[in-house]
């Protein structure tokens, strides 16, 4: 039988604020394609269409834009939990669901991981289950796993520094489960797969086996970890469906225009609609999302914007993210680090200090904002 596969879609996203204050952690997008429509893409590439989610946070944004899944050639079925269940107790409603071997994957990834190769290696170890894994240098943020020569998880080490990790190999949160992994998840309660289930498993001896992934993954759980993923993206360390035509620089989405005195040099991807003004510079690695401007002289580098963001002439931005709605005024200033939410308003000379975040809907007047605006 065809695998069928989770995603799990249920966390707020704290530390995504402020781009999460309206918008659930899988729907922020990457490369103008939200987080959880790229884990569809690479679901169905390796045959996997009968999918489920668990959502929570602003449930209606994910159900809103995905559906029923057949619009992208899958079949989505999903549960609002009232209450947080714990990743394990989120996967245990779908009890009669996931009826056959299946595969986890957290909404919080960014990844081209070979899902064929993950199962081929968990039924040939005749695993119950199986984490995909991947090789860090800091491991501070993550969990350790610490499996035998024979690829058999022996022990966990939460985000333990460097130094004193006993592995180099962390959770993914990508993992394959046979059917009666369920006799070991309790129903009707908070029940969390890295601080019960897992150790529960290597307690016992039970056949669980981890996978060392040789592909791209990030977990864009980060602020500076979500910028990341998207130069990643534009250089195509990580094998994304890209939208639009490609170009020398990178994809021109339908309608978007760049005019002939712009200048774009590194790699961009400019969504749909959108328009590059005369004068205006891209450079480093960016990305221009559905129906933005980029006014005359305007110099936008390493940045993110997200669809209806307006930047005015003459404007700078390094590095930073702008969410949906958000205008720049003339000759304003936005430094490396910084993040906007949605629907702010920047006045003409107004200047964000360097890993400054702003909240929703703020109107900032000219002069300089060193601290954060909640």
């Amino acid at each position: 039988m065809v695998p069928r596969a989770m995603i799990m879609s249920a966390g707020v996203g704290s530390r995504l604020e402020p781009l999460t204050s309206a918008l659930p952690k899988p729907m922020a997008p990457i490369a103008n394609t939200p987080t959880l429509g790229h884990i569809l893409a690479l679901l169905q590439r390796h045959g996997i269409r009968d999918v489920a989610a668990n959502l929570h946070y602003r449930a209606d944004v994910v159900r809103d834009y995905f559906g029923d899944g057949l619009a992208f050639g899958m079949h989505i079925r999903t549960h609002t939990e009232a209450t947080l269940m714990g990743t394990a107790g989120g996967v245990k409603h779908f009890e009669d669901f996931l009826d056959r071997t299946f595969v986890i994957v957290s909404g919080d990834a960014c990844t081209d991981a070979n899902l064929t190769d993950l199962l081929a290696f968990h039924k040939a170890k005749g695993a119950l289950a199986t984490i995909a894994l991947k090789e860090v240098e800091d491991t501070s943020k993550f969990g350790v796993v610490v499996t035998d020569e024979d690829g058999r998880i022996k022990a966990f080490q939460e985000k333990p520094k460097p130094e004193d990790a006993l592995s180099h190999w962390v959770n993914t949160g990508i993992y394959v489960f046979e059917p009666e992994i369920f006799q070991r998840i309790p129903a009707g309660t908070v029940y969390d797969f890295g601080s019960q289930l897992f150790p529960l498993l290597a307690s016992e001896g039970a056949p669980f086996y981890g996978f060392q992934l040789q592909d791209y993954w990030c977990d864009i759980g980060s602020l500076d970890q979500y910028r990341m993923a998207h130069y990643d993206a534009l250089e195509q360390q990580v094998k994304l469906d890209m939208p639009g035509t490609r170009t020398t620089w990178g994809w021109l989405g339908d309608g978007a225009t760049v005019d002939p005195t712009a200048e774009i040099s590194g790699l961009a991807i400019i969504g749909p609609g959108a328009r590059i003004e005369a004068g205006a510079r891209l450079t480093g690695r960016n990305t221009i999302g559905a129906d933005c401007v980029v006014a005359a002289g305007a110099h936008v580098h390493d940045s993110v914007l997200w669809p209806d963001v307006r930047i005015g002439t003459g404007a700078i931005l390094e590095a930073a993210i702008l969410a949906n709605g958000t205008t720049v005024g003339a000759d304003a200033r936005i430094e490396t680090g910084a993040v906007i939410s949605r629907d702010c308003h920047l006045e003409s000379g107004a200047h964000i200090g360097p890993g400054v975040r702003v909240w929703p809907e703020h109107r900032i007047a000219s002069g300089r904002v060193s601290a954060d605006l909640k």
